[in-house]
């Protein structure tokens, strides 16, 4: 089961960056489907296991376009390798499940849900790179009150108005153990690139940074 879903990410990954690159990805599922869709990955990959580490960051194109990002991961596939000196090293493959939220002042605010699948190596001394894929969902709410003509051409407020999309991404990013502090945690610093899809009938590329912890949860 799980690495039947795990494909299904990764086909959809490879389709929707082959098809954005081309400008010709067309969005014909109904909003409700394609959130059914995510949910049935979601469920498919996590059913029945706990998960192992929590993620809480800041999340931010720029200084000015400001959000958290929050997560659970789920391990997948964990080896380990190990010296005489009893120092060990680790490579960990993972789902993860992280909701975004950021603000653009004066303009709207984002959010992003969006699973991954990642991998991560923790070196002998505590050193971390990693690296993900990830398909996203995306909705903007617009900051600005919005209207619409009624039925009898009168205004009436629409509550809560924006827009729907893809947001596929990958990220590479580096880290390190807070053995220093006898902490079960990591900090670690991600580099995002996101494409959304529709904007303005084409797409938008975005690149966000990511910085945070990362907490085991089976140390709590």
């Amino acid at each position: 089961m799980y690495y039947t879903m795990l494909l299904t990410l990764v086909y959809a990954c490879i389709h929707i960056f082959k098809n954005l690159k081309t400008g010709r990805l067309r969005l014909r599922l109904p909003k409700n489907a394609v959130l059914h869709l995510l949910i049935m990955v979601i469920g498919g990959v996590t059913n029945g296991v706990s998960a192992q580490n929590l993620r809480l960051a800041y999340f931010g194109e720029t200084i000015t376009h400001y959000g958290l990002r929050g997560g659970m991961e789920y391990n997948l596939r964990h080896t380990e390798k190990s010296k005489p000196n009893g120092r060990v090293a680790t490579n960990d493959l993972y789902f993860g499940l992280t909701l975004s939220a950021y603000r653009h002042p004066h303009n709207h605010i984002g959010l992003i849900l969006a699973p991954e699948l990642g991998w991560r190596h923790t070196g002998r001394r505590g050193g971390i790179i990693q690296a993900a894929l990830s398909p996203g969902l995306f909705r903007s709410i617009y900051e600005g009150k919005t209207w619409q003509t009624d039925e009898n051409g009168g205004l009436e407020r629409v509550r809560f108005a924006g827009q729907w999309g893809f947001m596929p991404g990958a990220s590479v990013g580096f880290g390190h153990r807070l053995d220093q502090f006898k902490a079960p945690s990591s900090w670690y610093i991600n580099l995002h690139y996101l494409r959304q899809y529709p904007y303005n009938q084409a797409f938008l590329n975005r690149m966000a940074l990511e910085i945070g912890i990362i907490n085991k949860l089976n140390t709590l």
